[in-house]
């Protein structure tokens, strides 16, 4: 494709997709898949080389198609574009960065994605405050997108006619993944931060499981039940886990089904390390399941 066909296909696709009702901040993406249905390569966040595509290719379509409704649209195209949400402990209390959705290679603001901090809290900082958020949003923008990569690996495969084999495990993780944040904000319910991350972890393992060993849901549901350390090992008997993953295992184990259900609180340092654990292994099951490479 070159920029004349770009130009001449793309109010024609804009046209499609008003009369589907596609609202105008979604319609960029949708515009690509009309553009190039065939395409099954990395797409979003930061890392990606864009110099290895051509003008009208992949990724660089993909921010051409985002620049063309920016520039027709303005104002209306913005919406909200958050990836996932992802916990940072300041101070004894805990506070979520917004992972945004992003195109190419920008420049990130971090302070601004932090949700409730203030400019007078941001002021006060330390310089070991400031480093810990940024360690969090590295890791947890790795991280987020990992899942992203496999959703738009799923999502080509399904175009290309090769669609997998439906997974509740997974679409219940990806459920977890948002729930576990969503309980580290406002009313902090740890325990139920800490139930839907270890959720999360024990269905991502039971996705790979289903996708990669050939057994059905319920074989998977009667062999490992809720052994979380058990899938585990049979998941790293063939796919060589990193030594974070590992850990994080460790971690969201020790914790019994029922932790929601308890009187007992769990200590929001202690949520918010289990809000990690979880993300972890989830991350990493993303990409056993993507074929893509690590971003962490």
């Amino acid at each position: 494709m070159d920029r004349k066909e770009f130009l001449e296909r793309m109010p024609t696709i804009d046209m499609e997709l008003a009369d589907k009702g596609v609202p105008i901040h979604a319609r960029a993406f949708h515009a690509f898949l009309l553009l190039t249905p065939t395409y099954n390569g990395p797409l979003l966040g930061y890392g990606i080389d864009r110099s290895v595509f051509n003008e009208y290719e992949g990724p660089n379509l993909l921010e051409k198609t985002n620049a063309w409704y920016k520039a027709h649209y303005g104002d209306r195209f913005n919406a909200p574009t958050d990836r996932g949400k992802v916990a940072v402990l300041l101070r004894q209390e805990i506070y979520l960065i917004r992972i945004p959705l992003v195109y190419g290679s920008p420049e990130i603001q971090i302070l601004p994605l932090v949700n409730g901090l203030t400019p007078q809290m941001a002021r006060s900082l330390s310089k070991n405050e400031l480093d810990e958020i940024q360690r969090c949003f590295v890791e947890g923008y790795g991280l987020t997108y990992e899942f992203e990569d496999l959703m738009s690996q799923m999502d080509a495969e399904a175009r290309n006619g090769s669609k997998r084999k439906d997974s509740p495990f997974l679409s219940s993780a990806l459920r977890d993944k948002d729930t576990a944040s969503d309980c580290l904000e406002g009313a902090v319910d740890t325990n139920g931060a800490v139930f839907h991350s270890q959720q999360l972890a024990e269905k991502m393992l039971k996705a790979v499981m289903l996708h990669t060993a050939g057994l059905s849901e319920e074989d998977i549901r009667k062999k490992y039940n809720h052994r979380i350390p058990d899938v585990y090992k049979d998941v790293a008997s063939s796919n060589t886990a990193p030594t974070e993953v590992d850990s994080a295992i460790k971690q969201i184990a020790q914790y019994k089904m029922d932790i929601r259900y308890t009187s007992d609180h769990i200590p929001k340092v202690e949520a918010v390390e289990a809000f990690w654990s979880g993300l972890r292994v989830g991350g990493w099951c993303a990409t056993l399941l993507s074929g893509h490479e690590r971003r962490i």
